[in-house]
Parts: structure tokens; sequence; C-alpha cells
């Protein structure tokens, strides 16, 4: 694969162990991390149940643990159409073609566990790896370009965390280094073929997610940055990117026609965080592309730092030392999906540029200007080719310490601050038959329901309506209770029962993230509603 000279036997090597470990740490222990509460509302419609099914489950009755289980395995009445429907009408702004991938894994192996609703995003996310070893030979010309690049996607924290989610961002990654692949091709071979092949890259994209509208727009710049020297190509890019746009046209209108769902999906994100903390997000969001400790050991601090520098060094090389066909095309993949983001957050103030699954786009062209930097590097020879494998060396060394890291935790940054619910759960469990109380926040005993023992039962209702407890109840637990409804109990049920903050969580980087925005004063009232606090999480009601 690579010359025989000892330096490339070293990338090799260092190629070899990260496709080990790269491909270990998405596979191992797929059950083990939290199945979140976005992962539920996956399993909810791939199961082929919708909201409106689910909802009168919060009557204020008890309901056994079967029963809501049942929305998130596989009902054999459905049909792939049925996740169509469902889709369309509850999340009309998501793409259904992960839900498509999922929902034919569901029936080929049957049953409902978190790791059988993952492993598409695990197989695509090893596949993405493949397609960027092609995609760095394709654009460096060289097969150690294309080791480089794909060394560094199979360490990479933050593809490892999303190829291990019940979610597209996995699917979407893997389609930027694919369609990315193809439009290189196309515009080097400027054959029908390729670009045909690049137009149906670009519709299972926008099926995916329509996001990847911003990677076309970095895709016709870059077309248009060659116009001079492949006018031909110019012309053909646009055919075949509007073919690929074209054909998401079905599912965009329907997304038109919910513009209240998607609105409804999408708020959470329109307030806008403070600059400082936007800006330590920024960087935490960017160093995570190479390591990842969550930062809950603040002496592997500097590891993040030396990778952001590495990074930061290398968009100096890619801007003096690369070719221009390099350049071009790391910085537009980098700047374009990212810009946007941006923009709207200033404009609006919103936050949606500090939320990483969105700019990973942005992250794969950061990882390009890497590896563009270190081929180069590598092709200068002397100190230069020296310093290039030592960075390599070293990337590779931190995405694997983060691997391992990652490996041990069952929370991570992306929904840590959810509540440790599988800790939640084993306090739960230490009771027989116990009596689970939650109110509608509705993704909440899909996701639980994963983790508590057979015979635990829940009581479910919407707020403000608190319903008694059913005549008898030995020992009941109420589930990240809001405080209005914990002092309601406290008031009307506080004789019978003893009361009891249970939780077995801690603090963690993230709580404390949140405590200092419920603090701030530019962020209003925002963060001073957050429920789901440590301190907060489960509450024990034991007979007086």
């Amino acid at each position: 694969m690579l010359p025989e000279s000892p330096q490339k036997r070293f990338l090799l090597g260092l190629f070899i162990f990260a496709l080990v470990i790269g491909i270990g740490a998405r596979v191992a222990h797929l059950d083990r991390k939290l199945f979140w509460q976005d992962e539920a509302v996956a399993a909810l419609h791939v199961s082929g149940h919708s909201w409106a099914e689910y909802f009168p489950l919060f009557d204020g009755r008890v309901h056994s643990l079967a029963q809501v289980r049942s929305f998130v395995e596989l009902d054999r009445s459905t049909t792939l159409g049925t996740v169509f429907k469902v889709l369309s009408v509850d999340d009309p702004h998501l793409g259904p073609l992960f839900y498509i991938l999922d929902r034919w894994t569901l029936e080929a192996i049957g049953g409902g566990a978190p790791g059988t609703f993952r492993l598409p995003s695990v197989i695509v996310g090893i596949l993405s790896i493949g397609f960027a070893f092609a995609l760095g030979v394709q654009l460096f010309r060289s097969r150690t370009g294309g080791a480089v690049l794909a060394g560094l996607v199979a360490l990479s924290p933050f593809h490892i965390l999303y190829a291990r989610q019940t979610r597209e961002y996995a699917l979407f990654g893997t389609l930027v280094f694919a369609a990315n692949l193809c439009l290189l091709r196309a515009l080097d071979g400027r054959k029908p073929r390729d670009w045909a092949i690049y137009a149906v890259t670009v519709a299972l994209g926008m099926y995916t997610d329509p996001l990847f509208a911003l990677v076309v727009g970095a895709h016709a710049a870059i077309a248009l940055a060659g116009a001079r020297r492949n006018l031909r190509g110019l012309l053909t890019f646009f055919a075949a990117a509007a073919a690929g746009l074209l054909a998401y046209v079905p599912w965009a209108l329907n997304a038109f026609r919910g513009t209240q769902s998607v609105a409804a999906g999408i708020g959470w994100g329109f307030v806008a965080f403070p600059v400082k903390l936007s800006a330590e997000k920024w960087a935490f969001n960017t160093g995570a592309v190479f390591f990842d400790a969550e930062f809950a050991d603040m002496r592997l601090v500097f590891i993040a730092v030396l990778a952001l520098a590495i990074a930061a060094l290398s968009i100096v090389v890619v801007a003096r030392a690369s070719e221009s066909r390099v350049r071009t095309f790391a910085f537009t993949m980098t700047i374009v999906p990212v810009v946007p983001f941006i923009l709207f957050d200033a404009i609006h103030g919103a936050h949606y540029a500090t939320i990483p699954r969105y700019l990973t786009a942005g992250w794969i062209g950061l990882e390009l200007c890497v590896a563009g930097a270190i081929v180069s590097a590598i092709k200068f020879g002397g100190r230069a080719a020296f310093g290039a494998y030592a960075a390599f060396a070293f990337l590779v060394a931190a995405g694997a310490l983060s691997a391992i890291i990652d490996n041990g935790a069952e929370n991570w940054w992306d929904n840590d601050d959810q509540v440790a619910y599988q800790a939640v759960a084993r306090r739960i469990n230490t009771t027989p038959q116990p009596l689970i109380v939650s109110y509608d926040f509705h993704e909440l005993p899909l996701l639980i329901s994963n983790y508590v023992r057979p015979g635990s039962s829940f009581l479910l209702y919407l707020r403000p309506h608190v319903p008694d407890l059913p005549p008898g109840t030995r020992q009941a637990y109420l589930l990240v209770p809001v405080p209005a409804e914990l002092a309601t109990f406290q008031a009307r049920d506080g004789r019978r029962y003893r009361i009891t903050n249970v939780s077995p969580l801690v603090a963690n980087a993230i709580t404390e993230f949140h405590d200092r925005l419920a603090k701030d004063k530019q962020y209003g009232s925002y963060g001073t509603i957050r429920v789901e606090r440590p301190d907060n999480a489960l509450w024990s009601l034991v007979p007086r």
C-alpha cells in the first residue's frame, strides 16, 4: 500500500493501529452508552409508532413496563410505509433515509435493544473510514494522504461518538465523505457516469439531512473556483447538483407543510449563549475532533490544547505550502458549511453554531486541512517531514486515548446534561416492583424503560394535573420532577409518604456549564428553568 521506507512503514503501522482501535471503539459495548432522549424518539418512529399513539399513555393511570416498552420495540403490524408516514407528521425536518436503514435492521434482527437500533450507525461509521481513505488518495494524489486522513477519521472522538447513536449523524458524515470523493472524481475524470453518481449521492445526503445543502453549496464554490480550467465541469456540476436537489423536493414540500412542527423541533436553539461560553464551547468542540476526555480530568487538557495547536498550524501550512486544489477544497469545506450557522446565530440570537453535530461538514474540512498539512510536510522532507510524522503520531495517540477513556463511560458530553439515567435506574431497581411517576417529558419513560427491572410500572400524567398515588403503593419514585410538581407531592402526600431525594448523580463538567449559564445575566431566564439537575433527578416516596 505504501512505499517500504522506514518512515512509510511507521506511517502504515500508525494507520493500521488507528483502524483497529477506531473500529473497535465503534463496535464495543453498544448497549452500554446512554440511550438518550433523541435516540428514544428515533426508536419510537422506527418501531412504527407515532406521538399520537403514544401520548394517550399520559392519562394519570398506571401502565406496565411492557406497555411502555412496546413503543420502542418492532411492531410487526407496521411497515416501512408506516415509518414514512410517522416521520412526515412528527419530524418532517428530518430526512427519512437513516430511519429506513434502521427499520430494515430492526426487521432483520428483531427486538429493541439499544445496540440493535445503533447498528446502522456503526456500519456507516466504519464505511466512513474507507471513504476517507479514498478521498485522501483522490485529493492528495497519494496513498499516504489516504492513510493519514483515514487514520484521523478512524480515531476522531467526534466520529466515534456519533457512530454509536440511533440518529442520522454518522450517515450524514459518511455521505459528506462520499460526496466529496464523487465530486473530485467527476471533476478529474469528467465522465457522465461520475456525475450521475454524484447526483445520487447528493440526493441521498439530502434525504439524510437537509443540512446537506450546505455541503452542495461548498461544492458549488469549489466548482466555481476551477471554472477557468474546467468550464464544462462547472456546468455539469450544476446540472448534477440540481438533479440531486430536485429529487429531494417531495420531502421538502412535506417539511414545508409541517412548518409548525419543524419550528417546534428546533426552537430550543433560539437562545444566545454568552460570548465567553460560546468561545469555550467552540474550543471544546474543535478539540473534540481530535481528542476528547470530556475534561473530567483537567490534567489532560494540555492534550486538547496541543491538538488545537496542530490544527491551527495545519491551516497555516495548507495556506502557504499546499497545492491550490488542496487549499481550495480544504478551506472551502471548512468554511462554507459553518459560516451560515455563525451568521444565523448572530442575527437571531441563537446558539446553533455551538452544537457540534450541525457542523459535521466543517469538522471534516478541518480534518482535510490537517491531513493536507501533514502530506505537504512529508513531501518537503527533512525536519518538516519529521514534524509531520510526529504530529500524526500524536493525533493517533490522542484519539486512541480518547477511545479508551470513552469506552469506560456510560454517558458523555453530547447527552450527559440529560442526567445519567442508567444510574437513576439502578437506584430504582433496588426496589421490587417500583412505581415510576413521570410527567409529560414524553421521551423520558421510553428512555428509562431500557434500564428498569421487569415488574416496574409507570404512572404517567400531563401537567399541571398531578395524579394521586394508587392505594396501597409501597414505594414510588418521582422521575426528574419539576419544582411545581415536587411541591404538589410534598404538600399533598407528605403526611402519608416520606419524600426523599435519592439522586445518585454527582456534578460534572456539563452540569457546571449549565450552572454558569443560569448565573449569567446575558443568558436570561432560560438557564434558570433547567430542571434536570443532579439534586433533582430522583425522589423516593416511601409510606410512613
